[in-house]
């Protein structure tokens, strides 16, 4: 798992989906380990993290936040937040352009600034929620709509994520890349 994300944020618009069932580890690596490494390589840039609520996403926020404070990481990274960047659904690093980490729930607005990566971590919390054809539309929406179109050109994808129904995110992904011309997902 670590190697294929690692191979998706080094591809200029890679795109990637790393499909794992609940308990395996999925978000502490790819939504917390993996973002900070990456800003540690590229202090510059600046990621998006989405997932299924609020709560979840400034969860992951905190967490990055506190790796990249960390004596162990500093000793790794010359990186550094940036001073009066405390908030915690948006902060910088000290060589960001507008920000550096941007946690964000299904249906924020995510407006003000692109993204040179995008995490999307488990869209739905639960199997019941997958179920609602009205909540995986207005997902799909708010992923294709939104969070797609605030990228840099070439900005890479990584979507972590249960499968709870065949037609969530990955399914109509999946789907569409049969669709001549279509971008290729691995």
């Amino acid at each position: 798992a670590a190697e294929f994300a690692t191979r998706i944020t080094q591809t200029p618009r890679g795109r990637g989906i790393l499909i794992m069932p609940p308990r395996h580890w999925k978000s502490s690596l790819c939504s917390e380990k993996l973002p900070a490494w990456y800003l540690g390589n590229h202090p510059d840039h600046s990621l998006i993290e989405a997932t299924n609520s609020d709560n979840l996403a400034l969860s992951f926020s905190r967490n990055v936040r506190s790796i990249i404070e960390s004596p162990r990481f500093r000793s790794l990274f010359d990186v550094r937040l940036r001073r009066g960047s405390n908030e915690v659904q948006q902060w910088s690093l000290e060589q960001a352009y507008r920000y550096s980490f941007r946690a964000a729930g299904v249906g924020t607005n995510i407006m003000g600034g692109g993204g040179n990566g995008l995490i999307v971590d488990d869209l739905f919390k639960d199997w019941q929620e997958a179920q609602s054809e009205t909540v995986k539309d207005a997902r799909w929406d708010w992923l294709t709509k939104t969070a797609f179109n605030r990228l840099e050109p070439e900005a890479w994808i990584l979507i972590v994520c249960t499968r709870w129904a065949e037609d969530d995110h990955v399914g109509r992904i999946m789907q569409a890349m049969n669709e001549r011309g279509a971008e290729r997902w691995d």
